[in-house]
């Protein structure tokens, strides 16, 4: 996808408009303000805002002496607060489960039923909802709604930094193999991992006999390897993780064996 896109606007740049700002406005359209999907219930002076706050980011991505580097900053900020809401809104079987994310290493869509007790015992999710306009005390389809809202608004700006990625080579033009997919899985596996450790449910991460604390360790740590520079990431995370040991029931583990079966079959 971000090949074909490269592609696409290498014969529009000109001008003062380079590569970045283009493909930016291109993410905008795609993932704002053209997706009825993510936009249908806000105000348009709320969609012109938040354009604008998109392209002025864009813009510094752009502007700074590393391009690549700022807009991985900004885009792995984006994936952490989209996995945040992301995993609360996920059905749970049988109802279809439109992302494609359930049944990954960790991510169940068990957590949605939950929602309220949530919003009082998770520290991020309760001060995000204190600085709503709620009632008090809270009520579930105002809670609901806050949580599904602040979500599309991730997703879209999530989606815009990955797809300004292709403005600045990073990314794995080999089919199936760019790191995208990998990186939005682990962090909603341990984010998913953090909010059942704050409800008192048994951990998801169940990869055969392996602590489920040490497996969101291991999935949080392609966060660090996004941030270290790696030209990929999901590789980098592989090889820091085979330099670690974990001696657990009179088995030797290396980290980056689990890693690799928790995350295998994952890109798309």
């Amino acid at each position: 996808m971000l090949r074909k896109l490269l592609d696409a606007v290498k014969g529009s740049v000109g001008g003062s408009q380079s590569k970045g700002i283009l493909i930016g406005r291109q993410g905008v359209a795609q993932y704002w303000t053209g997706n009825h999907e993510v936009t249908k219930d806000f105000t348009k002076e709320m969609i012109k805002d938040t354009a604008a706050q998109m392209m002025e980011e864009v813009a510094k991505v752009d502007n700074s002496a590393d391009p690549r580097m700022a807009n991985r900053k900004i885009f792995a900020k984006c994936v952490l607060n989209y996995a945040q809401f992301q995993v609360l809104i996920i059905d749970a079987p049988p109802a279809q489960d439109a992302t494609g994310l359930r049944g990954k290493p960790g991510i169940t869509g068990e957590l949605k039923p939950h929602l309220m007790e949530l919003a009082d015992k998770d520290k991020s999710l309760r001060e995000y909802l204190h600085g709503l306009p709620l009632a008090v005390p809270l009520v579930r389809n105002e809670v609901w709604d806050a949580v599904l809202f602040r979500f599309r608004v991730m997703y879209a700006w999530a989606h815009v930094f990955h797809l300004l990625r292709a403005a600045y080579g990073d990314y794995n033009a080999a089919p199936g193999k760019d790191w995208f997919q990998p990186f939005v899985i682990a962090m909603c596996a341990n984010q998913e991992h953090q909010y059942r450790q704050c409800l008192g449910l048994p951990p998801a991460l169940v990869e055969a006999d392996f602590d489920a604390d040490a497996q969101a360790l291991i999935m949080s740590g392609f966060y660090n390897c996004v941030m270290s520079g790696a030209r990929y990431p999901d590789l980098e995370w592989q090889d820091r993780l085979q330099r670690i040991e974990i001696h657990k029931t009179n088995k030797l583990y290396t980290l980056a064996s689990i890693g690799v079966v928790m995350l295998s079959d994952t890109v798309t």
